[in-house]
Protein backbone atom coordinates (compact mmCIF):
# COMPACT_ATOMS: atom_id res chain seq x y z
CA UNK A 1 0.00 0.00 0.00
CA UNK A 2 1.13 3.26 -0.84
CA UNK A 3 2.03 5.89 2.05
CA UNK A 4 -0.83 7.79 3.72
CA UNK A 5 1.08 9.45 5.19
CA UNK A 6 1.97 11.33 2.25
CA UNK A 7 -1.22 11.07 0.50
CA UNK A 8 -0.26 8.90 -2.39
CA UNK A 9 -2.19 6.74 -4.38
CA UNK A 10 -1.37 3.91 -6.50
CA UNK A 11 -1.82 4.21 -9.90
CA UNK A 12 -0.04 1.99 -13.16
CA UNK A 13 2.24 -0.03 -9.89
CA UNK A 14 3.32 2.94 -8.60
CA UNK A 15 2.74 5.45 -6.05
CA UNK A 16 1.53 9.12 -7.10
CA UNK A 17 0.42 12.28 -5.04
CA UNK A 18 -2.60 13.06 -8.43
CA UNK A 19 -4.37 10.81 -10.08
CA UNK A 20 -5.12 11.61 -13.58
CA UNK A 21 -8.75 12.95 -14.69
CA UNK A 22 -11.02 10.73 -15.15
CA UNK A 23 -9.76 8.54 -12.13
CA UNK A 24 -10.43 9.43 -8.26
CA UNK A 25 -8.71 9.20 -5.30
CA UNK A 26 -9.63 6.26 -2.92
CA UNK A 27 -8.56 6.70 0.50
CA UNK A 28 -10.05 2.94 1.40
CA UNK A 29 -7.92 1.45 -0.87
CA UNK A 30 -4.86 3.99 -1.62
CA UNK A 31 -5.65 4.05 -5.33
CA UNK A 32 -6.55 5.61 -7.95
CA UNK A 33 -10.12 4.38 -9.19
CA UNK A 34 -12.62 4.33 -12.31
CA UNK A 35 -15.55 4.35 -10.37
CA UNK A 36 -15.58 4.69 -6.08
CA UNK A 37 -15.96 1.48 -4.04
CA UNK A 38 -18.11 1.49 -0.77
CA UNK A 39 -18.05 3.00 1.51
CA UNK A 40 -17.07 6.31 -0.32
CA UNK A 41 -19.21 5.70 -3.27
CA UNK A 42 -19.20 9.55 -4.77
CA UNK A 43 -16.72 10.56 -6.79
CA UNK A 44 -15.78 14.67 -6.29
CA UNK A 45 -15.08 16.63 -8.94
CA UNK A 46 -15.57 19.45 -7.69
CA UNK A 47 -11.99 20.19 -7.53
CA UNK A 48 -8.63 18.95 -8.86
CA UNK A 49 -8.29 16.40 -5.90
CA UNK A 50 -10.49 14.45 -6.93
CA UNK A 51 -11.70 12.31 -4.19
CA UNK A 52 -14.29 9.86 -3.73
CA UNK A 53 -16.57 10.90 -0.34
CA UNK A 54 -20.16 10.03 0.93
CA UNK A 55 -21.10 13.06 1.01
CA UNK A 56 -21.29 15.26 -1.57
CA UNK A 57 -20.09 18.98 -1.28
CA UNK A 58 -22.25 22.18 -0.47
CA UNK A 59 -23.98 23.22 -4.22
CA UNK A 60 -23.21 19.57 -5.48
CA UNK A 61 -25.62 17.07 -5.95
CA UNK A 62 -25.10 12.88 -6.04
CA UNK A 63 -25.46 11.93 -9.75
CA UNK A 64 -26.59 7.69 -9.04
CA UNK A 65 -26.14 7.07 -12.45
CA UNK A 66 -22.64 8.63 -12.56
CA UNK A 67 -21.72 7.95 -9.36
CA UNK A 68 -20.25 11.89 -9.09
CA UNK A 69 -20.58 14.72 -8.05
CA UNK A 70 -22.52 17.21 -10.11
CA UNK A 71 -23.06 20.92 -9.65
CA UNK A 72 -25.49 20.73 -12.48
CA UNK A 73 -27.95 18.16 -13.68
CA UNK A 74 -30.10 18.93 -16.07
CA UNK A 75 -28.16 18.49 -19.65
CA UNK A 76 -29.48 21.25 -22.66
CA UNK A 77 -30.69 19.59 -25.66
CA UNK A 78 -31.34 16.23 -23.85
CA UNK A 79 -35.17 14.87 -23.69
CA UNK A 80 -36.74 15.55 -20.47
CA UNK A 81 -37.83 11.58 -19.90
CA UNK A 82 -33.85 10.95 -20.83
CA UNK A 83 -32.43 14.16 -18.29
CA UNK A 84 -31.71 14.94 -15.19
CA UNK A 85 -33.11 17.04 -12.29
CA UNK A 86 -31.84 18.79 -9.13
CA UNK A 87 -33.95 18.04 -5.86
CA UNK A 88 -32.68 20.40 -2.51
CA UNK A 89 -33.58 17.73 0.16
CA UNK A 90 -31.96 16.58 3.39
CA UNK A 91 -29.88 14.30 0.67
CA UNK A 92 -29.36 16.92 -2.43
CA UNK A 93 -29.01 14.62 -5.56
CA UNK A 94 -29.91 14.52 -9.56
CA UNK A 95 -33.18 12.40 -10.24
CA UNK A 96 -34.48 11.46 -13.84
CA UNK A 97 -38.04 11.18 -11.75
CA UNK A 98 -38.20 13.63 -9.11
CA UNK A 99 -39.09 12.83 -5.81
CA UNK A 100 -43.39 12.50 -5.05
CA UNK A 101 -44.76 15.90 -4.56
CA UNK A 102 -42.37 17.98 -6.72
CA UNK A 103 -42.61 18.33 -10.09
CA UNK A 104 -39.31 19.26 -13.07
CA UNK A 105 -38.93 22.44 -13.99
CA UNK A 106 -36.53 22.38 -17.07
CA UNK A 107 -36.07 26.04 -17.02
CA UNK A 108 -33.92 25.76 -13.96
CA UNK A 109 -32.79 22.35 -14.02
CA UNK A 110 -34.22 21.75 -10.30
CA UNK A 111 -37.17 19.42 -8.84
CA UNK A 112 -39.59 22.02 -7.51
CA UNK A 113 -42.78 22.12 -5.42
CA UNK A 114 -44.91 24.00 -7.91
CA UNK A 115 -43.71 25.12 -11.25
CA UNK A 116 -43.01 29.11 -11.15
CA UNK A 117 -45.17 32.11 -12.14
CA UNK A 118 -46.23 31.26 -15.99
CA UNK A 119 -45.22 27.83 -16.31
CA UNK A 120 -47.41 24.61 -15.63
CA UNK A 121 -47.57 21.53 -14.69
CA UNK A 122 -48.46 18.29 -16.69
CA UNK A 123 -46.98 14.85 -16.61
CA UNK A 124 -44.85 15.82 -13.86
CA UNK A 125 -42.57 18.57 -15.50
CA UNK A 126 -43.37 22.61 -16.21
CA UNK A 127 -44.44 23.61 -19.63
CA UNK A 128 -45.09 27.09 -20.68
CA UNK A 129 -47.94 25.99 -22.13
CA UNK A 130 -50.68 22.87 -22.20
CA UNK A 131 -51.00 20.55 -24.97
CA UNK A 132 -54.60 20.22 -26.60
CA UNK A 133 -57.73 19.22 -24.41
CA UNK A 134 -55.64 21.09 -21.27
CA UNK A 135 -56.13 23.85 -20.35
CA UNK A 136 -53.36 26.60 -18.16
CA UNK A 137 -54.88 27.35 -14.76
CA UNK A 138 -52.59 29.95 -13.13
CA UNK A 139 -54.22 29.60 -9.50
CA UNK A 140 -52.15 26.12 -8.95
CA UNK A 141 -49.83 26.49 -11.97
CA UNK A 142 -50.84 23.16 -13.26
CA UNK A 143 -52.47 21.75 -16.82
CA UNK A 144 -56.33 20.85 -16.27
CA UNK A 145 -58.87 18.92 -18.14
CA UNK A 146 -61.65 20.80 -16.87
CA UNK A 147 -61.46 24.49 -15.32
CA UNK A 148 -62.71 25.32 -11.96
CA UNK A 149 -66.25 26.48 -11.42
CA UNK A 150 -66.37 30.54 -11.91
CA UNK A 151 -63.74 30.11 -14.68
CA UNK A 152 -64.50 29.44 -18.63
CA UNK A 153 -61.83 27.50 -21.19
CA UNK A 154 -60.56 29.89 -23.27
CA UNK A 155 -59.43 28.03 -26.92
CA UNK A 156 -58.87 31.68 -28.74
CA UNK A 157 -55.74 33.08 -26.90
CA UNK A 158 -53.27 34.59 -29.42
CA UNK A 159 -50.52 31.93 -28.12
CA UNK A 160 -53.02 29.12 -29.69
CA UNK A 161 -53.03 27.19 -26.52
CA UNK A 162 -55.73 26.49 -23.96
CA UNK A 163 -56.72 28.78 -20.43
CA UNK A 164 -58.43 28.78 -17.63
CA UNK A 165 -60.04 32.46 -17.15
CA UNK A 166 -62.25 34.95 -15.43
CA UNK A 167 -63.37 37.32 -16.54
CA UNK A 168 -62.85 36.23 -20.62
CA UNK A 169 -60.22 38.58 -21.81
CA UNK A 170 -60.38 39.81 -25.13
CA UNK A 171 -57.97 38.51 -27.24
CA UNK A 172 -56.86 39.74 -31.21
CA UNK A 173 -59.02 42.18 -30.70
CA UNK A 174 -62.04 39.96 -30.51
CA UNK A 175 -64.07 40.91 -27.23
CA UNK A 176 -64.80 37.30 -25.86
CA UNK A 177 -67.67 36.36 -23.05
CA UNK A 178 -67.90 33.52 -20.69
CA UNK A 179 -70.60 30.91 -21.53
CA UNK A 180 -71.99 28.76 -18.65
CA UNK A 181 -73.81 26.57 -20.89
CA UNK A 182 -70.51 25.19 -22.12
CA UNK A 183 -68.03 27.09 -19.88
CA UNK A 184 -66.06 28.21 -22.54
CA UNK A 185 -65.14 32.05 -23.50
CA UNK A 186 -66.87 32.68 -27.51
CA UNK A 187 -67.21 35.78 -29.45
CA UNK A 188 -71.17 35.53 -30.03
CA UNK A 189 -73.35 34.50 -26.96
CA UNK A 190 -75.71 31.59 -27.75
CA UNK A 191 -79.49 31.52 -28.23
CA UNK A 192 -81.40 32.76 -25.83
CA UNK A 193 -78.75 34.70 -24.06
CA UNK A 194 -76.93 38.14 -24.76
CA UNK A 195 -73.78 39.40 -24.18
CA UNK A 196 -73.02 41.37 -21.06
CA UNK A 197 -69.75 44.09 -22.23
CA UNK A 198 -69.62 44.90 -18.20
CA UNK A 199 -69.03 41.28 -16.66
CA UNK A 200 -67.72 39.66 -20.16
CA UNK A 201 -69.91 36.68 -19.40
CA UNK A 202 -73.70 35.52 -21.45
CA UNK A 203 -76.64 36.19 -19.36
CA UNK A 204 -80.28 35.25 -20.39
CA UNK A 205 -81.39 38.73 -19.49
CA UNK A 206 -79.43 42.10 -19.48
CA UNK A 207 -78.68 44.35 -16.17
CA UNK A 208 -81.85 46.83 -16.67
CA UNK A 209 -80.85 48.68 -12.98
CA UNK A 210 -78.16 49.54 -15.03
CA UNK A 211 -80.20 51.10 -18.21
CA UNK A 212 -79.07 48.32 -20.27
CA UNK A 213 -81.27 46.59 -22.80
CA UNK A 214 -81.72 43.24 -24.20
CA UNK A 215 -80.90 43.68 -28.32
CA UNK A 216 -81.14 41.15 -30.92
CA UNK A 217 -78.74 42.17 -33.82
CA UNK A 218 -78.94 40.59 -37.02
CA UNK A 219 -75.26 39.85 -37.98
CA UNK A 220 -75.84 37.75 -41.22
CA UNK A 221 -78.75 36.34 -43.32
CA UNK A 222 -79.56 33.73 -40.69
CA UNK A 223 -77.01 34.39 -37.52
CA UNK A 224 -78.76 36.74 -35.06
CA UNK A 225 -76.25 38.03 -32.13
CA UNK A 226 -77.93 38.92 -28.69
CA UNK A 227 -76.22 41.78 -27.20
CA UNK A 228 -76.79 43.97 -24.34
CA UNK A 229 -77.02 47.85 -24.84
CA UNK A 230 -78.04 50.67 -23.63
CA UNK A 231 -79.42 52.29 -26.54
CA UNK A 232 -81.53 50.55 -28.96
CA UNK A 233 -79.21 50.04 -32.28
CA UNK A 234 -80.54 49.39 -35.79
CA UNK A 235 -79.70 46.00 -37.24
CA UNK A 236 -76.76 45.82 -39.21
CA UNK A 237 -78.52 44.04 -41.87
CA UNK A 238 -81.84 45.42 -41.61
CA UNK A 239 -83.19 49.11 -42.66
CA UNK A 240 -85.78 49.55 -39.74
CA UNK A 241 -85.01 50.83 -36.23
CA UNK A 242 -85.40 49.60 -32.97
CA UNK A 243 -86.79 51.15 -29.82
CA UNK A 244 -86.64 50.36 -26.19
CA UNK A 245 -89.27 48.70 -24.56
CA UNK A 246 -89.33 49.80 -20.85
CA UNK A 247 -91.56 47.06 -19.97
CA UNK A 248 -90.06 44.30 -21.38
CA UNK A 249 -86.65 45.40 -21.13
CA UNK A 250 -86.46 44.40 -24.91
CA UNK A 251 -85.54 46.37 -28.18
CA UNK A 252 -88.76 46.08 -30.00
CA UNK A 253 -89.63 47.26 -33.69
CA UNK A 254 -92.26 50.07 -33.73
CA UNK A 255 -94.81 48.20 -35.09
CA UNK A 256 -93.97 45.75 -31.36
CA UNK A 257 -94.58 48.90 -29.11
CA UNK A 258 -97.01 48.20 -26.08
CA UNK A 259 -100.42 49.72 -26.03
CA UNK A 260 -100.73 53.62 -25.52
CA UNK A 261 -96.56 53.68 -26.26
CA UNK A 262 -95.15 55.13 -29.59
CA UNK A 263 -91.83 54.44 -31.64
CA UNK A 264 -89.43 57.86 -30.75
CA UNK A 265 -87.35 57.70 -33.61
CA UNK A 266 -85.68 60.37 -32.22
CA UNK A 267 -84.40 58.92 -28.91
CA UNK A 268 -84.81 55.56 -29.84
CA UNK A 269 -87.45 54.71 -27.38
CA UNK A 270 -91.44 53.87 -26.92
Amino acid sequence: MCDTANDYFLYLSACTTTCPTPKFRDKASRACVSSCPSPLVFGDTSNTSRYCVITCPATYYKDYDSMTCKQTCYQAGVANNLNFFRFNGSDPSCFRVCPAGTVADEFTGNCLDNCSTSYFEHGGYCNATCPSGFYAYNVTNKCVSTCPNGYFKNNQTVGGYGICEYPCQNQGGVKLYGDNSTGSCVDICPNGTFSDPIANICVTFCDRANGYYNQLVKISATVWEGKCVTTCLKNFLDSGISYSNPLTGYCVNASDCPTNYFGDSYNGVN
